[in-house]
């Protein structure tokens, strides 16, 4: 039998098991046992009702060698005849066909390898791929056989099946008519390769911005198709992809080609809105500067084509006028960025002790970082984060300049500040687990402020945060977990300060309650829904109108560097929650938590003091 296994483009290899050669290594006493064979004249495939075969020839397999024992036993199997094996069994070989083979593949004597022969490349082109002639040689001389057409067809099934079990989906073994000359019957393998990748659905994304960030996928475009390779490719990128702020969804769907042996990847984009505008209302601010908050925001996804992001948000209280710029560009297909912030705030006490004093604030701040994922897939992501920070901090009572601490004395405080981030993300089917770290120095450039006795410019801090949430069986109930650490080298500035309390800090107390160097921050929630309550001609999807309650445990813990520790050093609440999902584009929240340490509150009451927290948010436009 000869396989001739041939693939353009790649390593051109022939492998032969001869079923008419003899070898002179082959023991005396099985040779003389094998009857002689006799050339036969030509015949065709074509109108045959059975076919004299001695061989058979493969062509076109790239893939799978003469060393494929798997194979050559598929085909061996068609010529071994019933009285060859009983010839075998008087070796003392076993009598069955698949025993026979095994025995075959295997005998010191009579195994295939033995009778290997390969001769020098032939040539190779510029990809280093080797073209080979591969022979491996066999003694017996059967008796030649008489295959069915229904038995070449089941041939063909074998061989098709043999690499659809390995993954090679759409390659397939095809007998073509042809000349039967001395017994050889020729099968052609037919390798199918990933012949067109194309993208569907999207608009505003371009087509090249998915190309460049499918790039594994894209490597095995014109190759030899295996699924578990491509599902491998797609799921080091798609998962990915879904987590872009740009994408939807995506999925990708294997569709056959024009050719036998083609097949086409489509990748169908469902593109989130490029352009989003949104208002939020709540009481998260300190009382001294007005706590109930109206902000609006402004987002586009794609603001010169090339997943380029852009924020825009202004937010009032009745003492602050605050207005935020920030804006990315993307500097690889690995999700590597620049971001360029500004932040211009303006605020004044309203609280009634001190609104008379016109107590003013000014704070102005630029920024310019660096962001760089060094891995990320399905489950991991890792990234750093380097970022200049330039502020500018002004402060004056009643209309003249007041020196705050750290500040000169025309009440202004200039800070250079490094930061270096690193973050780490896992992410399972039922958990994410995250932890930041950011060390940040104050430097003594571009005239940052310099005190000997008075803290200043020059500092260190690192502040450590970690995040987790977990899905629980127990009725889609979720658990959210929360821990931050934060260390200084010595006294900060204000603006620099660990703050505590409040809706996002320890809920129970006033925003911003205990401000310091050092902190411990610890945060404990479960959350479960509890009911749908669907607003009519608002609430349109299943999944719309749920109220979702929780509880939670807040602990904060307060130090300074080198002074006096605020009083209390340690506050704490429970309390519980309800988030009412209204749609996709609404949501209202309410949180009321009990104070477990009690703290003298300021003459002017507000609802923090009785630990009520609130937020409602809505999307106008997107």
């Amino acid at each position: 039998m000869i396989l001739c296994l041939v693939s353009e483009g790649y390593a051109q290899n022939t492998v032969f098991f001869d079923m008419d050669k003899r070898l002179s290594d082959q023991p005396p006493s099985f040779l003389d046992q094998l009857p002689p064979t006799t050339p036969k004249k030509p015949s065709s495939i074509s109108g045959m009702a059975n076919i004299p075969i001695r061989k058979f020839r493969i062509q076109g397999n790239a893939l799978f060698s003469g060393y494929d024992d798997d194979m050559r036993a598929i085909l061996a199997m068609y010529l071994i005849s019933e009285a060859t094996v009983d010839r075998l069994n008087k070796q003392g070989i076993p009598s069955t066909v698949t025993l026979a083979l095994e025995k075959l593949l295997n005998h010191p004597f009579t195994g295939f390898d033995q009778f290997f022969h390969a001769v020098k490349p032939l040539l190779s082109d510029n990809d280093r791929h080797v073209y080979q002639d591969v022979i491996f040689s066999y003694a017996s001389v059967y008796p030649e056989h008489l295959i069915s057409p229904e038995t070449l067809h089941d041939i063909k099934r074998r061989l098709t099946r043999y690499y659809h079990q390995r993954g090679y989906i759409n390659s397939i073994a095809i007998i073509p008519d042809q000349k039967v000359v001395d017994g050889v019957i020729t099968i052609q393998i037919i390798e199918g390769r990933l012949t067109e990748i194309s993208i569907f659905g999207n608009k505003h994304i371009t087509s090249t911005y998915i190309f460049d960030r499918i790039q594994p996928v894209l490597d095995l475009k014109g190759r030899i198709l295996n699924i578990h390779t491509l599902e491998k490719g797609l799921q080091d990128c798609i998962p990915v992809l879904k987590r872009n702020p740009r994408v939807k969804n995506i999925n990708a769907r294997l569709m056959p080609g024009i050719s036998i042996g083609e097949a086409t990847l489509e990748i169908h984009v469902e593109e989130a809105p490029m352009i989003q505008i949104k208002v939020n209302a709540n009481n998260h601010h300190s009382p001294v500067i007005g706590a109930y908050c109206g902000e609006i925001g402004f987002r586009h996804l794609n603001l010169l084509g090339l997943g380029d992001t852009i924020l825009l948000q202004y937010g009032m209280t009745e003492g602050l006028d605050d207005i935020a710029f920030n804006y990315q560009f993307p500097v690889n297909t690995h999700g590597a960025h620049i971001t360029l912030a500004a932040d211009q705030s303006e605020s004044v006490v309203v609280a009634d002790d001190y609104e008379k004093y016109d107590l003013t604030n000014s704070v102005t701040r630029f920024s310019l970082g660096v962001t760089w994922p060094f891995f990320q897939n399905i489950f991991h992501e890792f990234s750093m984060t380097a970022r200049m920070e330039r502020l500018h901090a002004k402060t004056t009572f009643m209309g003249m300049p007041f020196e705050l601490d750290g500040a000169d004395e025309n009440g202004e405080a200039d800070l250079t500040i490094a930061h270096c981030i690193h973050e780490w993300v896992h992410r399972s089917n039922q958990q994410v687990f995250g932890i930041r770290s950011t060390a940040s120095f104050g430097l003594d450039a571009f005239n940052a402020t310099i005190n000997e006795n008075e803290p200043d410019g020059r500092f260190a801090t690192w502040l450590i945060q970690t995040q987790w949430f977990r899905q629980l069986d127990f009725k889609q109930s979720e658990i959210i977990a929360r821990l931050d650490v934060r260390y200084s080298n010595q006294r900060l500035m204000p603006s620099q300060k660990f703050a505590l309390g409040g809706a996002q800090s320890v809920r129970g107390y006033r925003e911003n309650r205990i401000t310091s160097d050092d902190g411990q921050l610890f945060s404990l929630q479960w959350q479960l829904p509890v009911m749908r309550l669907p607003w009519a001609g608002i609430s349109q999807t299943a999944e719309d109108g749920y109220i979702i309650a929780s509880c939670f445990f807040d602990y904060g813990n307060a130090h300074n560097f080198d002074t006096e520790d605020p009083s209390p050093t340690t506050i704490s609440s429970i309390g519980t929650g309800l988030r009412w999902n209204i749609n996709a584009k609404i949501f209202a929240q309410l949180y009321w938590a009990y104070a477990l340490r009690d703290i003298e509150d300021p003459e002017q009451y507000d609802i923090q003091d009785d630990g009520v927290h609130f937020q409602v948010q809505m999307i106008v436009y997107e």
